[in-house]
């Protein structure tokens, strides 16, 4: 496809935004998904070329926070391991899966993350990192499941290993958002090597997004260690999923009825 200035400065701005909402808290996805499709990429290539960017942010955000000491590899290889194995179950469930079921999911997913944030993660924000982090069956099945969300479409799976994080492992807040990068960059890498394998990446414009997201990961990694980190990362997840939920229903409310 042919793209002039104006398309470019739109997806590397794109690109930026999903870096650095993705490494603040999550759902980057939802600023540069709905671009992909505006420049007019059809659903099932917007959401393989959707990887790359989501992978150079989270590249960015883990040699970050690595530099900075931030990381328990020790919980997050554990966690790792069933989410990538899922995420490559999940990008050969989106290869196949039809449009209509793919808008219905989206639905879904973005009505459970609201719940969960608003009922469920309130009580992380006043949560310390545990001595005795919880990581056993239970934990394996629910980064599995989560990992297979990632292969499939990645949107609000940041918000969900956030929760997975928090809530089942007892992981402490800020802890877990440098975790989460760690988690989401092999997962996604591998599902993004299965959409490849079916050649439906754009790459011309996944760089541009790729190129922007580094730099939004890199000022994203910035924020979320800063002192005031909990609470931002709460409530950009707050404000991130509510426009999610805002934008579909305004798309399911202008849809033309048959």
């Amino acid at each position: 496809m042919e793209m002039g200035l104006a398309e470019i400065c739109l997806v590397l701005a794109a690109g930026f935004l999903c870096g650095f909402i993705t490494t603040v808290a999550s759902s980057g996805s939802a600023v540069s998904l709905p671009i992909l499709l505006a420049i007019g990429l059809d659903p099932i290539t917007a959401n393989a070329t959707n990887r790359l960017p989501v992978i150079a942010g989270s590249l960015t955000a883990v040699l970050s926070y690595h530099r900075n000491r931030a990381i328990d590899w020790g919980i997050a290889i554990e966690a790792i391991i069933p989410s990538t194995v899922g995420a490559i179950l999940g990008a050969l469930a989106a290869i196949m899966i039809s449009a209509r079921d793919f808008k219905l999911v989206i639905v879904a997913a973005v009505l459970v993350a609201l719940f969960l944030l608003f009922f469920r993660m309130r009580d992380a924000l006043n949560q310390d990192a545990q001595s005795s982090v919880t990581f056993g069956p239970k934990q394996y099945v629910l980064f599995f499941i989560i990992g297979l969300w990632l292969g499939f479409i990645v949107l609000d799976g940041a918000t969900f290993l956030l929760l997975a994080l928090t809530v089942s492992a007892g992981v402490g807040l800020v802890a877990a958002n440098a975790i989460k990068s760690a988690i989401i960059l092999p997962s996604v890498l591998a599902s993004m090597l299965v959409f490849s394998y079916d050649s439906v990446i754009n790459w011309e414009v996944g760089l541009i997004l790729a190129a922007g997201s580094i730099f939004g990961g890199l000022a994203g990694a910035r924020l979320a260690m800063a002192p005031a980190a909990k609470k931002v990362i709460f409530w950009m997840l707050a404000a991130v999923l509510t426009a999610e939920a805002c934008h579909l229903a305004w798309q399911f409310a202008t849809a033309p009825t048959t």
